[in-house]
């Protein structure tokens, strides 16, 4: 008897490893499951997706009175399931809202809410809706998190928002002479590097390398010997030197594996710059031909035709969406997209889930560039007029940089890491 209860425990604690190691090693888990909020019967669809990707976590689909509201949370809470513990609906006068807990946790994410077809976070329509605005205000719903703060700093003539920082993630923003780090890891929230001796307003021959702000030597004339690369997680500057002259009728291709690939039109010679390990080496010419990367990998091709065409790494993988009417779509990852819709001046950026079988638009910002975009993970640094802000996929949607240039010059850039 006491073997067959020894065999009985030694059977439970193999049980419970077993179980353990599956939700180690398993890349998700789709359940669907009922939560009720008053008399409703709110049918959740909740989808883990965990691949070791920057958007990893939980895709949460509430459905009820027809309504269908979408939420993304990136985070992976030890791979568990029926995360939502309650969900609070609010009825106004022309959104129907849900504010979610997710294992008894209320902030996760700010609330959404629904009017014809479109989902938007409270926080972009409150003050649209009077009686809304009334049940959420005696509710405990604490938008604290989701409202920008406007306590500003000034670095020289640039202001910026210190208590807007997201954590381990800093911003360079290319000016003429240098480049200003902003970030929480920043030494004083904000450092100037100065890079050129004169002026410089378009660039063009710039780039962010994983972590590294890379950019042509432009204190040089016709022609340069080298790059500057600025570490945007310790600030660290750092100068690349090769034996050939690249001429500045250049143009950049992309960057794969730490390594950013140009072609100098003039001289037609393929290089790659590596800033990590400070190297610039020969890639192809007119006899060995240019590297051309691709989503299907590396292939050959004719220098001068590559030349000609001015081609570049093409990476994109196509929106499987009806993106008609959209000015842009972007594919963040294979589970997040981004539509861009032209309104008046302004364009309107909506996110869509792959998760999402009705591929629901939620309004996410506005933006008044929609080339100067960074994309992280979750995160999305744009600029409106003046400033960069930051939008998070929990409905933060704050400013990061206020500077004049940034909006009556273009060729200014910023890059996030």
């Amino acid at each position: 008897m006491r073997k067959m209860l020894k065999l009985l425990i030694a059977l439970v604690i193999l049980y419970f490893i077993i179980q353990q190691l599956f939700y180690l090693f398993s890349k998700g888990h789709t359940v669907e499951y009922i939560v009720k909020s008053g008399n409703t019967a709110i049918n959740v669809k909740e989808i883990l997706s965990a691949k070791k990707e920057s958007t990893d976590g939980y895709y949460i689909e509430l459905n009820f009175d027809d309504k269908v509201i979408p939420f993304k949370v990136y985070k992976k809470y030890n791979k568990r399931k029926h995360m939502v513990t309650d969900v609070d609906l609010f009825y106004g006068d022309a959104y129907i809202c849900a504010k979610i807990s997710i294992k008894n946790k209320t902030n996760e994410t700010d609330m959404k809410c629904t009017r014809n077809g479109v989902v938007y976070y409270y926080n972009a329509i409150k003050g649209y809706d009077a009686k809304l605005d009334g049940l959420v205000s005696a509710s405990n719903y604490d938008s604290t998190k989701y409202v920008n703060d406007e306590f500003v700093s000034t670095k020289d003539n640039i202001e910026y928002f210190p208590n807007n920082y997201i954590d381990n993630q800093n911003i360079a923003l290319a000016t003429y002479k240098g480049t200003y780090l902003f970030g929480k890891n920043v030494t004083g929230g904000a450092r100037y590097v100065q890079l050129f001796e004169k002026d410089q307003y378009s660039k063009t021959l710039e780039t962010l390398v994983d972590n590294y702000y890379v950019v042509a030597n432009y204190n040089d004339v016709h022609e340069f010997l080298g790059f500057y690369a600025i570490n945007l997680a310790t600030g660290d500057k750092r100068e690349i030197k090769g034996a050939d002259a690249i001429s500045f009728n250049s143009y950049i291709q992309g960057s794969v594996d730490g390594k950013m690939y140009l072609i100098d039109i003039d001289n037609k010679v393929q290089y790659s710059v590596e800033p990590k390990r400070r190297g610039i080496e020969f890639v192809g010419n007119t006899n060995t031909g240019a590297q051309i990367y691709t989503k299907d990998g590396w292939v050959t091709k004719n220098m001068n035709e590559v030349v000609n065409s001015r081609e570049t790494f093409s990476m994109e993988e196509i929106v499987p969406i009806d993106v008609n009417g959209y000015e842009k779509a972007k594919m963040v990852d294979a589970n997040l997209y981004y539509l861009f819709r032209k309104n008046g001046s302004v364009y309107n950026a909506y996110i869509v889930y792959a998760e999402d079988n009705n591929y629901t638009k939620n309004y996410a910002f506005t933006t008044t560039d929609i080339n100067r975009i960074n994309y992280i993970g979750g995160n999305v640094y744009y600029i409106y007029d003046d400033e960069i802000r930051i939008f998070t996929a929990e409905g933060v949607n704050k400013k990061i940089v206020k500077y004049n240039e940034i909006k009556y010059n273009t060729n200014l850039n910023f890059y996030a890491y």
